[in-house]
């Protein structure tokens, strides 16, 4: 009683301040503490409007990446797939290229199987916005990486491969800078 504060008409409700509800993750044992993030984002994820669900966003994708493995396939994985990759796309707009490079790599995880098959241009896009995010971290292993991925992909048009080539020619400069800067 009085631990928790009611608003939009009984249908939320907060704690009434940050140690109240630090108190109570504290009850919870330590081996479930994932398991209940991941309850909590799953339950806001999959209630909450499109708009809330943005508003909340970077709260929702942590929570379940916390135990992804409790994820049930099909349209909740393709939601938390679109919410990440919504997710990277802010932070790499705010310069916050680790939790974006964080994000594209739990959407990557989170895409199926067949996506170069069945969603060629998004996939390309995904990667591209991954690579570009490892390129500014100096990740430029990780970089390569996606790059080779959507260069490897037959039926992927020269105007998407381009994308990837850019990215590569823009790593090679960097690295070259970084080689003269050394010397």
């Amino acid at each position: 009683e009085g631990l928790l504060e009611s608003f939009a008409d009984g249908q939320a409700f907060a704690f009434v301040h940050d140690k109240v509800q630090e108190a109570s993750l504290a009850l919870i044992p330590y081996d479930m503490i994932d398991e209940f993030k991941f309850r909590v984002s799953y339950i806001l994820m999959t209630r909450l409007d499109p708009k809330e669900r943005d508003e909340h966003m970077f709260d929702i994708v942590n929570g379940l990446n916390s135990r992804l493995d409790l994820l049930p396939t099909g349209q909740d994985s393709i939601l938390c797939c679109k919410l990440a990759q919504k997710a990277g796309e802010k932070a790499q707009l705010a310069g916050s290229f680790v939790l974006s490079a964080t994000y594209f790599k739990l959407t990557i995880r989170l895409l199926p199987e067949d996506h170069w098959e069945t969603s060629l241009e998004s996939s390309v896009i995904l990667y591209a916005q991954a690579a570009a995010s490892e390129l500014s971290l100096g990740n430029f292993h990780q970089m390569r990486l996606y790059c080779n991925e959507i260069l490897s992909q037959e039926d992927c048009p020269m105007s998407q491969k381009a994308i990837a080539y850019n990215a590569m020619i823009d790593c090679y400069l960097i690295e070259e800078v970084d080689q003269k800067i050394v010397i």
